[in-house]
């Protein structure tokens, strides 16, 4: 009804209720919807792919609440690539972990004794500490620390730098308390391939690329998962044991078939060849940097 009476736009509205795409995407300008107060930051951008990264954070109420604080979600093309898992008939018992923050695509603690970890109704929950859009250029950065129960952790923050509507890096800065390690979640709707430090998941046309930059994973499961539609779901779990505390850089991309993107270099430096533009990405104390071949100065995470 609201939207029926001009109070709520489109955008808004397909952010809450999230219709099914319809494939056709008009996305001439920029175009972003930041909810500092649910702490839900959302961007749609047009480069040689139109593509819409989401990051859920934001304050948890225990009448109603999702264990979703530091996950993100990505389409192109109007496809979904990297799925919420939705949620599911509370009577369907196969779906029931649907809600965990395992079932995500974020940084899940890894807890003794095999315990789920879980982000539970009486935490404070996250919160959406930056989200700014600058043209093409995007950083999202949120403190998911309070989300989680148990202490896992006494720092979780992601940050996600996007120079391109194609490429995406993920920073996850984490202090582990009562956890034994990380894992690196990522849902995707096509199955994954996996080549030693590198997967790939391709969606016809184009293809899904990941690659972590200043560490390696200790190994890598794809779980076989369903979203609440019984739709099938690949996650990609890529572990990380050795670390009490860091700052994980992760790599996403998004390639066309016949223009494949390179990604060359090893830490502090990697430079990203996509199509007429070429990224430098370059890891510092406390910052990432990268410039643009199409841009004179330096943009910063």
């Amino acid at each position: 009804s609201l939207l029926k009476k001009g109070k709520l736009d489109n955008g808004s509205f397909s952010l809450i209720a999230s219709p099914e795409p319809t494939g056709q995407v008009e996305a001439r300008e920029p175009l972003e919807r930041i909810y500092p107060v649910t702490g839900q930051a959302d961007t749609l951008r047009r480069g040689n792919l139109t593509t819409r990264l989401h990051l859920c954070t934001g304050p948890t109420y225990a009448t109603h609440f999702h264990e979703d604080k530091g996950s993100l979600i990505l389409e192109a093309e109007g496809q979904t690539l990297c799925p919420d898992p939705g949620s599911a008939n509370y009577f369907e018992s196969d779906l029931f972990a649907l809600g965990f923050p395992r079932s995500h695509s974020l940084l899940n603690p890894l807890m003794p004794g095999g315990v789920i970890a879980r982000q539970g109704r009486f935490e404070q929950g996250g919160r959406l500490c930056k989200a700014e859009v600058r043209e093409q250029w995007v950083e999202f950065v949120s403190d998911d620390t309070a989300a989680w129960s148990g202490q896992p952790y006494t720092l979780v923050q992601r940050r996600i730098l996007s120079p391109a509507a194609e490429l995406f890096l993920v920073e996850d800065h984490f202090a582990l308390d009562k956890a034994q390690g990380v894992e690196f979640l990522l849902n995707s709707f096509a199955p994954w391939k996996v080549e030693e430090q590198d997967a790939r998941a391709d969606f016809g046309g184009f293809a899904l690329r990941l690659r972590p930059l200043n560490w390696q994973w200790d190994g890598v499961q794809i779980r076989p998962m369903q979203d609440g539609e019984h739709r099938p779901i690949w996650q990609l779990a890529a572990s990380c044991c050795g670390k009490a505390q860091g700052r994980l850089i992760t790599a996403l991309w998004l390639e066309r078939s016949q223009a494949p993107a390179s990604l060359t270099g090893q830490a502090p430096t990697w430079v990203f060849a996509m199509e007429e533009t070429i990224f430098r990405v370059t890891e510092g104390t406390s910052r990432v940097e990268v410039v643009s071949g199409k841009d004179d100065g330096p943009h910063s995470l």
